[in-house]
């Protein structure tokens, strides 16, 4: 209850609008894209800086043996967080080069370390993994550049990036048996609180650049809140009242005030969650001594938001873009359908967005049109194949523009998105208008998917004992020799 009084009127500040240009040699504001009959122009879309409290690092921390100590987090108690907010020269790039991303991202590491039992047989765990590791960092590379320079523009530690490693493995189409969704793994309710809309065209949960702003600003309440980033942390995961509880518990007891000290108070799941952030931290840190192999992460392709000004469909933006498109779907995994109403935006990188904008200039006339689909109501009950013969079209591709499972056939009621008919007009969409889309059996698919999870890590606890999986659903491995939660 305490943090829906907090204040959401952030400031933006000098430091963080001047670090974020020289740390990351970009300008922190990001050019945004109005697609109209003319070409667009680039105008500064800022986002807001929270003004975080000056840090400390406790004098409990040490640095995880046998790794070499984070420069940045093995300041002494009641010692101002030094971190490189500042480098000493600026960059000459427009971006840092793939090479330099992951020198740059350790280089602002400042989450203090925890004692080494805590965090020891993690290090073990995901360092026998560098495999799982290296598959979720190369699913992180096209959005760590952005959730990066938001870090800097935040005044926050860069390794904070690396959670939703924990959280989903970077797979922005996460959904757990609990419902939470995206590379953030945000309920329904936290993703309200932080304006974070669904409907039945688009979940901005799983929208990795609004899901990270949102995300920033959680944890920087929490921090405010706790004024410790393990605290923090701890409140992400299992909700700020939980950490409240245990604090009282800790303090009435006569415990002290720290993560270790009220771990006991704080639920099994939340106890393991920390020290495993902290370890992947390490892990990455330090990723020759363990086996990792890190990919290229290349900012140079700038992306950037893209207003639409009319109805489109990501298909044909991405052909009138030139632009691959798995790779377009992977930025706008928000959109749930294959379309996109007008007024809402998309993510591209600033290439494509330029060479979309300048070809509806040229060719305004319709004949590029971005919009080739059109809704239609299903009747109750009706097969998807027989929707399917209605409309000239196959049950593959109505799955695929619409987001439906394999295992479900039959629509209970609802639109789905369908191809325009030869000589047929695209129409404005009004979505108010159409029912949304509800297929039978979706909430036994969820279920077994709920089921499916817990089985599995059954089966990889029993052959391998010591693995840890990344837990971003409630129903997967959680601690070491533990049971899988239900």
């Amino acid at each position: 209850m305490l943090l829906r009084d907090l204040s959401r009127a952030l400031s933006r500040t000098l430091l963080g609008f001047f670090a974020a240009s020289l740390l990351w040699g970009c300008a922190p504001s990001r050019p945004e894209y109005v697609l109209g009959a003319r070409l667009p122009t680039i105008h500064d879309d800022p986002n807001e800086v929270p003004a975080l409290p000056t840090r400390t690092v406790p004098s409990q921390a040490v640095a995880p043996a046998p790794l070499p100590p984070l420069a940045e987090a093995t300041a002494t108690a009641n010692t101002a967080d030094a971190r490189a907010l500042a480098p000493s020269a600026p960059s000459s790039v427009a971006a840092v080069a793939p090479a330099e991303f992951w020198t740059r991202l350790r280089s602002g590491f400042a989450v203090p370390p925890l004692p080494v039992e805590t965090v020891a047989e993690f290090h073990r765990a995901y360092g026998t993994r560098p495999d799982f590791l290296a598959r979720a960092t190369q699913r992180g590379a096209p959005y760590l550049p952005h959730i990066a320079q938001q870090l800097v523009q935040r005044n926050m530690p860069a390794d904070l990036a690396l959670l939703p490693v924990i959280e989903s493995a970077f797979e922005p189409r996460a959904l757990s048996p609990a419902a939470a969704a995206g590379v953030w793994q945000f309920i329904p309710e936290t993703g309200r609180r932080y304006g974070l809309q669904r409907n039945w065209l688009r979940d901005d949960r799983r929208d990795v650049f609004a899901a990270t702003n949102a995300a920033l600003d959680y944890l920087g309440d929490l921090y405010r809140m706790f004024g410790n980033w393990h605290l923090a942390l701890a409140g992400y995961n299992c909700g700020e009242g939980c950490v409240a509880r245990a604090l009282s518990q800790a303090r009435a007891a006569g415990a002290g005030q720290d993560f270790t000290s009220i771990s006991r108070w704080l639920p099994a799941e939340t106890r393991a969650y920390v020290p495993r952030f902290i370890a992947v931290r390490d892990v990455v840190y330090n990723a020759p001594a363990f086996g990792l192999t890190l990919p290229a992460v290349d900012s140079s392709p700038r992306v950037v938001r893209i207003s639409i000004d009319r109805d489109a469909d990501l298909a044909s933006i991405a052909r009138a873009s030139g632009m691959p498109l798995p790779e377009l779907l992977n930025l706008n995994a928000g959109a749930l359908r294959q379309v996109v109403t007008q007024g809402q935006s998309i993510w591209m990188p600033e290439h494509r967005a330029a060479r979309l904008a300048s070809g509806l200039q040229v060719k305004d006339d319709g004949s590029l049109a971005i919009m080739q689909l059109k809704p239609s109501q299903a009747r109750a009950n009706e097969r998807l194949a027989a929707f399917a013969a209605r409309h000239n079209t196959t049950a593959e591709q109505l799955r695929d523009i619409n987001g439906i499972a394999p295992s479900l056939h039959v629509i209970q009621s609802g639109t789905l998105f369908v191809p325009l008919q030869s000589g047929e007009q695209a129409v404005p969409i009004q979505v108010s208008a159409w029912p949304a889309l509800r297929m039978q059996g979706e909430e036994a698919v969820a279920a077994r998917s709920s089921s499916h999870a817990a089985d599995r890590d059954r089966a990889l606890l029993a052959a391998h004992p010591h693995w840890v999986e990344s837990g971003w659903t409630p129903g997967r491995l959680r601690t070491l020799g533990g049971k899988p939660k239900r």
